[in-house]
């Protein structure tokens, strides 16, 4: 009977679901990023009068709206492009949103448990330190998955002033932080604590005094350019072939593939960089070498250079990596470090291998490779590479800095079909420009290929789902913003810090 009782959803279990399924739309593409104050702010109220258990309870209701809408293009990459039925996809496509959902249930249960006492030190300090620290641990458990961590959502407010110096997570805690401000504002004027005709306490006055303050403040400092730059423009030219996902990888269409991308490039090789995307050159490295000689002679007649997805065996050790190779007037070559579990290694192989065509994607065997790694060199300036969603890990973006001058991603975003995840790919990866201070270059098989500043912004871009090329010049930069100097570890100490003061002024 208690079981029935407890699972017998109130009012406030059906707003925690809301704050959940609003949470997306502040994100890209819409990036109303006001509402990443708002949902943590409605999620918050409805924990506050609940048990431990109920609130485990509601954090999971917010999982199922915010991932369920969020991360809905995991269904498109399992159905559309894994071959699966509606049916099995629906349900691996569930069965993935209720693992998500269970950071957000393990927030809300460990507040309430450790913190039962509505007071100031539990809604201003450890419900947003609670909340980055289970972010950060979701992205790296299991391999780790780290898309959608709140702090991208604030990309073009003006938070993102504080990234070159705290980075995503601490831009997380500054948001969280609003949240719950504003919550114990608006709740100490229900209770006639506040009254706007003269009695404001001082408590309030610094409360509101500091929402002001950092949001003003971390606007002014988005003007601050962390890094230098060099004084050199590189011309680069990055090609968006819009290869049919379905296709890429047939036999029969392979010479109509690499067609498309030999006339893209011709009339681009006055640029000093010309690169394709994530596997742009769907054969292994010892097969293509005979399509990639004429166009490395070609790219040293001109003085460029070409950058390409492509992937490479080792038949020594017989292994298999999703790599990069530049070749012309330099060379260079990298392994994917971070891989996408069953896109390109499939855990338990051994018992899944074959039951579903899901399971038995093209370049679904691959190795990671090593973790530190050669940036490539483009002449006296360092290229950082990441693979796909590798962008979207601010530990190994780190691990390249502040020796790379660049950074790049390129990308087979097909996967995601008409979604809402090429957007939020990008999004990702302004973030970790404005970061590190470096521009960046982003290459995908049918967008979003883009050119990014130093700060952020997008220099420019190609319309998704065309084929075409960007041309634009990018800098490269020197020195390190705060962040890098700092890493993440030291907000990591400070969230745990925050959390044992906590827990000793509450009691």
């Amino acid at each position: 009977m208690k079981i029935l009782d407890f699972m017998k959803l109130k009012r406030d279990d059906f707003l925690a679901c809301f704050a959940g399924l609003i949470l997306p739309l502040a994100f890209a593409p819409l990036n109303y990023y006001f509402i990443a104050v708002l949902s943590p702010l409605l999620l918050l109220f409805s924990w506050l009068h609940c048990s431990p258990k109920r609130a485990a309870l509601r954090g999971f209701l917010f999982g199922l709206g915010f991932f369920g809408v969020g991360v809905s293009w995991i269904f498109v990459s399992i159905h559309v492009y894994g071959d699966t039925p509606i049916w099995l996809a629906g349900i691996f496509t569930a069965l993935f949103v209720m693992a998500l959902s269970c950071f957000p249930a393990l927030q809300g249960y460990l507040l309430n448990q450790f913190f039962p006492k509505n007071n100031l030190y539990k809604i201003i300090l450890a419900f947003p330190a609670i909340w980055v620290l289970i972010e950060w641990l979701r992205s790296w458990l299991f391999t780790g998955f780290p898309w959608l961590l709140l702090g991208y959502s604030q990309t073009d407010s003006a938070l993102r002033g504080l990234a070159p110096i705290i980075g995503v997570y601490g831009i997380s805690f500054v948001v969280l932080l609003t949240s719950s401000i504003l919550l114990l504002l608006f709740t100490r004027i229900v209770n006639n604590k506040i009254d706007w005709r003269g009695r404001i306490s001082r408590e309030d006055y610094i409360l509101i005094f500091f929402l002001f303050y950092i949001w003003f403040g971390s606007g002014a400092l988005s003007h601050i350019e962390w890094t230098t730059s060099t004084g050199d423009k590189i011309q680069v030219s990055l090609i968006q072939g819009d290869i049919p996902q379905q296709l890429k990888w047939s036999p029969e269409y392979l010479q109509k593939s690499l067609s498309i991308y030999e006339n893209l490039t011709k009339t681009h090789w006055r640029s000093e960089l010309i690169v394709w995307p994530e596997a742009a050159i769907p054969l292994f490295l010892h097969d293509a070498k005979n399509f990639l000689r004429p166009l490395t002679e070609t790219a040293k007649k001109h003085h460029s250079n070409l950058i390409t997805g492509i992937p490479i065996q080792n038949s020594t050790i017989n292994e298999y990596y999703n790599g990069i190779i530049l070749v012309g007037q330099n060379e260079g070559i990298y392994h994917k470090r971070h891989l996408v579990p069953f896109g390109e290694f499939l855990p338990l192989q051994n018992w899944l291998r074959g039951i579903i065509n899901l399971f038995n994607l093209p370049m679904s065997d691959f190795s990671p490779g090593p973790y530190k790694q050669e940036n490539l060199k483009l002449g006296q300036w360092k290229i950082a590479p990441f693979i796909c969603y590798e962008i979207a890990f601010s530990e190994l973006v780190l691990s390249d800095l502040p020796e790379a001058n660049l950074l790049m991603t390129l990308s087979n975003d097909a996967w995601f079909g008409h979604s809402l995840a090429p957007a939020q790919h990008l999004q990702m990866s302004r973030m970790q420009s404005l970061q590190t201070g470096r521009y960046q270059l982003v290459a995908t098989n049918n967008g979003i290929t883009a050119l990014i500043k130093s700060d952020g912004k997008i220099l420019d871009q190609l319309q998704p789902f065309t084929r075409g090329v960007l041309t634009g010049e990018v800098v490269p930069m020197l020195g390190a913003t705060p962040w890098i100097k700092i890493g993440i570890w030291p907000m990591m100490i400070f969230l745990f810090l925050t959390l044992v003061y906590s827990k000793i002024r509450s009691k």
